[in-house]
């Protein structure tokens, strides 16, 4: 991302030692404190100190992982800088054509680690698609926890990467401040933000105008952190509206870039826009093909294949669940998958009903109800058995969008038959007998 012999003329402008700039590429390179430490044979306080004077002579302001980051932007913004002078003294079209191929300028550093990576080839297939021959400019992956949307979206980012001029990946769960995000963005791609700027039109225009010039490949991780609670329309919270006004202007807009979003609940906003432009696509992520999550049980050794097919099944082909519980099945049941299954009850791990129950308490009242009626009955209902056993104050409407909303948030399962009726996961139902007992 960095050209070492950049780093190595910026280093001594700024009268970094050989020992700070040991610490420093590695620290670029991705590695922890403790890793850094083990590897240069010092105590990990030795290598705050060195990274701290590192701060200190780039007047780098911030704490923590804020001002690594602050670094590398500032860096990638002088090398972008530096290589666009360079490159506008010969503009030719014999040297255009020769620096059309670069790679991109990117800051991946919150992308997840993809190298181990199962299936997903339709999936795949659709979102090159849509990004790289319809040109849409904002799309939406949405699913359940430990379903992989955000591996899927840096396996996809890893492939379509070198059609962009700038690629930048931001998760809402490290920070989610619309301003500290799209002062990231600007300076990224190398423009300065004023104060008034960051929470008005101009800020977010100015994005858009660079949107514009350059190909830009933007991912939103874990928007799911700037949505209503408790709320059937999935809005933005309260205090993040601004996020409601870029997501709407990038739909909405002409420009030559791509939004991805990554949440576990579809925000109300893409609803909106797909209804009004054919532009903006959403796609719900579910579990793994059963070939590909056998992977995942082959790798952790287990044994009697032959009930890994209802193994799956049972967990929807979760990559995170199947996981969680191939552990137990070693640790407990000698990696055997038939006596596990024998017991006949669906384990929930700990960490599982911890995500669960954030789920749950999302919900607004009626979409609580409506879990409620399809947790205490046995097989699938229809809409009509829904609007029959619910409460007299809500009306079909209503009723209608609570549906649209489980949805949204994965929670229920549609099938289609003769008729549409609704299921739950298994996972989710025992977890909604144990929940609401």
């Amino acid at each position: 991302m960095i050209d070492p012999e950049f780093l190595k003329a910026e280093a001594k402008k700024h009268d970094i030692s050989e020992i700070e700039m040991e610490a420093l590429t590695l620290a670029i390179d991705g590695d922890s404190t403790s890793e850094i430490a083990k590897k240069l044979e010092v105590k990990p306080d030795a290598v705050r100190q060195r990274l701290s004077k590192v701060y200190q002579k780039f007047q780098v302001k911030g704490s923590g992982p804020v001002k690594l980051r602050s670094l590398l932007q500032m860096l990638i913004s002088r090398y972008q800088e530096q290589n666009h002078q360079e490159s506008t003294v010969d503009d030719s079209p014999s040297n255009i054509s020769e620096t059309k191929n670069n790679s991109p300028s990117e800051d991946l550093w919150e992308k997840p680690d993809v190298s181990v990576f199962y299936g997903r080839d339709e999936e795949l297939k659709q979102l090159e698609e849509l990004v790289a021959k319809e040109k849409a400019p904002l799309i939406c992956l949405y699913g359940l926890p430990g379903i992989g949307k955000s591996y899927l979206v840096g396996k996809l980012v890893e492939q379509i990467k070198r059609d962009f001029d700038y690629v930048i990946w931001r998760s809402l769960s490290n920070r989610n401040q619309f301003s500290e995000v799209l002062e990231d963005l600007l300076r990224f791609i190398g423009s300065e933000i004023t104060q008034a700027q960051k929470q008005t039109d101009e800020g977010i225009s100015e994005l858009i105008e660079h949107l514009r010039k350059h190909r830009c490949l933007i991912v939103l991780d874990n928007t799911e952190e700037i949505i209503r609670e408790q709320d059937i329309y999935r809005r933005i919270k309260q205090g993040y509206e601004t996020y409601e006004i870029l997501i709407q202007r990038i739909g909405r807009e002409q420009h030559k870039s791509c939004l991805l979003i990554s949440s576990r609940e579809k925000p109300g906003d893409i609803d909106i826009l797909e209804s009004s432009t054919r532009a903006v696509h959403s796609l719900k992520i579910n579990g793994l093909e059963t070939k590909d999550a056998k992977k995942i049980l082959n790798e952790k050794g287990l044994a009697g294949e032959n009930n890994f097919n209802n193994l799956i099944e049972y967990y929807r082909g979760n990559p995170l669940l199947l996981n969680l519980v191939s552990g137990i099945i070693k640790d407990i049941f000698n990696k055997d998958v038939c006596k596990f299954m024998n017991e006949g009850t669906l384990t929930i791990q700990r960490n599982w009903k911890t995500i669960l129950t954030e789920l749950f308490q999302r919900l607004s009242k009626l979409e609580t109800e409506v879990i409620k009626i399809i947790e205490n009955t046995e097989k699938p209902v229809s809409f009509m058995d829904l609007r029959q056993n619910i409460d007299n104050k809500y009306t079909t409407s209503e009723l209608q969008e609570a549906i649209q909303s489980l949805q949204a948030r994965s929670l229920i399962e549609k099938k289609d038959k003769n008729e549409v009726l609704y299921t739950l996961q298994p996972m989710v139902k025992k977890y909604a007998m144990e929940y609401y007992s």
